[in-house]
């Protein structure tokens, strides 16, 4: 009986640190829609999308989701979609992801023009959407009660 009740403790003691800033702040419409990212994924000209999409094929997926695939960004720096990938779900139902990604402007730009191709040939993509997401660092909420 020893465990369950330190394991109940525990628990107990580390619900405050569980709770994330999207939970403290539920009742603030101004961060409804902010999703957290690490600060090496937001950069002084962020910009960020989630996207979603049903592919046509797996192949298709794994093309365009490739995390090792290398984008140029108008400045010249390239990246790697894995460098600016924030979250990504797989869907079991099919060929189906959302994810999104947040980074340096130019970059974000650059994959999201691709991912706009890529949704105009339906052999590839037969369904897509895109919006913009509203990211911050992680630090923002600790910055804003300051």
């Amino acid at each position: 009986m020893r465990y369950p009740t330190l394991l109940f403790l525990c628990a107990v003691a580390g619900l405050p640190s569980c709770v994330s800033p999207e939970v403290r702040s539920a009742g603030d419409d101004r961060y409804k829609d902010v999703k957290l990212v690490c600060d090496h994924k937001y950069a002084i000209d962020n910009l960020a999308f989630t996207f979603g999409a049903k592919f046509s094929t797996q192949e298709g997926m794994l093309k365009y989701i490739n995390l090792t695939q290398p984008i140029t960004g108008s400045d010249g720096k390239t990246l790697k979609l894995a460098d600016i990938l924030v979250e990504l779900d797989l869907n079991g139902n099919g060929d189906v992801a959302s994810w999104l990604v947040s980074g340096p402007a130019p970059t974000v730009s650059t994959y999201k023009a691709l991912m706009d191709a890529a949704a105009r040939d339906e052999d590839v993509i037969y369904d897509y959407s895109v919006t913009p997401a509203n990211c911050k660092p992680t630090a923002f909420f600790e910055a804003e009660e300051q």
